[in-house]
């Protein structure tokens, strides 16, 4: 019996449905905010495993079949004593392709982190003037600065690799004399300076699973943020209003926020 195909939209939202109690599903739809923050990540998911398939399903078999017509032709060719071709020559535009996947891949990224955060202000409009206070929040509480690409091995290394396909030719070259081995990620310390970046298309689909774990990580983590600023309130007025019971509580629960993000953080570094 054929097995049945997985619709990756009917997967996407069930895992997002049986990871949220129903109340809290019913709460994300009465608010529009937080609807169109959910619908936002949806999209954005799906949009990244679709890239994933349409490199492993389509472009990478397609530039392999070219490559083997290219190596008949030249195997045929009465001149291919005068054109002498290795492997690799036949395979740059192989390594050219899994180039551009991971430009991309890196700026659906920068991009997804960019409008999450847009998202996640818009659900707490009321709460910060500006995107500025939103990252300091995040800075001064867990010590995390949400746009340093350091902050996950992973993409650490996809932001170097990306700077140097489109910066230097896609030699090994970006330099920063003020980090840890200059910033060049530990695989390509050794790395010869004079020979293209060459990535394997299993290195392309084990980077793009590991973003999508970060993207769902993100997901979860950036908006937990959003409530800390208010949870933390202890000016004269609000403490009249509310008690000092109620405001060393909240406190409270925000440090135990804080804690737990601040160790997701710290695994999460891992990836």
């Amino acid at each position: 019996m054929k097995k049945k195909k997985i619709n990756i939209y009917d997967n996407l939202v069930e895992k997002m449905a049986n990871a949220s109690d129903p109340a809290q599903l019913a709460n994300i739809y009465s608010d529009e905010d937080a609807k169109n923050l959910f619908e936002f990540y949806l999209k954005k998911h799906s949009e990244l495993l679709i890239y994933k398939q349409l490199y492993v399903s389509t472009f990478f078999p397609a530039v392999n079949r070219v490559i083997a017509l290219d190596k008949k032709a030249h195997r045929n060719s009465k001149y291919k004593k005068l054109l002498v071709l290795t492997d690799d020559d036949f395979k740059e535009n192989q390594y050219e392709v899994i180039r551009l996947a991971y430009v991309g891949l890196f700026h659906k990224y920068e991009n997804f982190i960019e409008s999450l955060i847009k998202h996640t202000l818009e659900l707490y409009k009321d709460d910060y003037k500006d995107r500025k206070e939103f990252e300091q929040v995040i800075q001064h509480r867990l010590d995390y600065k949400i746009k340093d690409w350091k902050n996950f091995g992973t993409i650490s290394r996809l932001n170097w690799i990306n700077i140097c396909i489109k910066h230097y030719d896609s030699y090994p070259l970006k330099r920063n004399e003020k980090e840890v081995n200059h910033g060049v990620p530990i695989e390509y310390l050794n790395y010869p300076k004079n020979e293209k970046i060459k990535l394997s298309t299993k290195e392309f689909k084990d980077d793009i699973d590991k973003v999508l774990k970060i993207f769902e990580f993100m997901f979860s983590f950036v908006p937990k943020v959003g409530p800390i600023k208010y949870m933390y309130k202890n000016d004269e007025e609000y403490i009249k209003l509310m008690g000092q019971e109620y405001v060393e509580a909240s406190h409270k629960k925000a440090d135990l926020i804080c804690d737990k993000l601040k160790l997701a953080l710290k695994t999460l570094k891992l990836l």
